[in-house]
């Protein structure tokens, strides 16, 4: 069954941690600088709109594992497109090398563990979760 993992504001909640986290807390914020626009496209784009219009072509079952992330997924598809990446196969490949692509998509780095790491949440709903307990707020 397919549903909306995270609202926009959870994605750009993630993404600001996780940006800050690594590269500006490692002071790399070049990086940060020299993608600025890819990161202004995807921080102001509302794609969780897509999954009732792909909800049909999933399975009902919850017996099987669940999905992916439709809208990060798409995310990481937009963000191929504007790096000129034609190819999953080395799509994939980026992604394994380049965090600041995974992070942006709203996946968590492979170099992070599954528990808080270094003061942040390497798993989206556990970090969204925490965000809204310190603001006196419930999931």
């Amino acid at each position: 069954m397919l549903n909306v993992k995270f609202s926009h504001t959870q994605y750009q909640n993630f993404v600001e941690s996780f940006l800050d986290k690594f590269f500006i807390q490692t002071h790399q914020q070049i990086t940060l600088l020299n993608r600025r626009s890819l990161i202004t496209k995807l921080w102001s784009t509302y794609l969780t709109g897509i999954v009732p219009l792909i909800q049909s072509t999933y399975s009902k079952s919850t017996q099987s594992a669940p999905p992916k992330d439709a809208v990060a997924l798409l995310k990481s598809l937009i963000i191929m497109t504007y790096s000129n990446e034609t190819s999953i196969s080395a799509w994939v490949n980026t992604l394994q090398s380049e965090s600041f692509y995974v992070i942006l998509s709203g996946f968590i780095p492979v170099c992070y563990s599954s528990r808080k790491t270094g003061g942040i949440y390497a798993d989206l709903h556990a970090y969204t979760g925490f965000a809204l307990r310190q603001k006196g707020m419930q999931l």
